[in-house]
């Protein structure tokens, strides 16, 4: 998942279960609708089993 600085969800990245290892997700820079967002700092959310992870990133245009 992703949200914006507001706490507001951007994009919701579904996924099956997936074999434990390395995985990469590429976001478009493009919300749930399909429109471009703005540049800006965003956070992205990734839920485990056990754990989730939450990190911040930059989108620059």
């Amino acid at each position: 998942k992703i949200f914006n600085i507001n706490g507001q969800l951007v994009k919701d990245f579904q996924y099956s279960s997936m074999a434990a290892g390395r995985h990469k997700v590429i976001w478009d820079g493009k919300n749930n609708n399909g429109q471009k967002v703005a540049s800006g700092l965003y956070v992205y959310m990734a839920q485990f089993e056990n754990s989730t992870i939450a990190k911040k990133m930059i989108l620059i245009k």
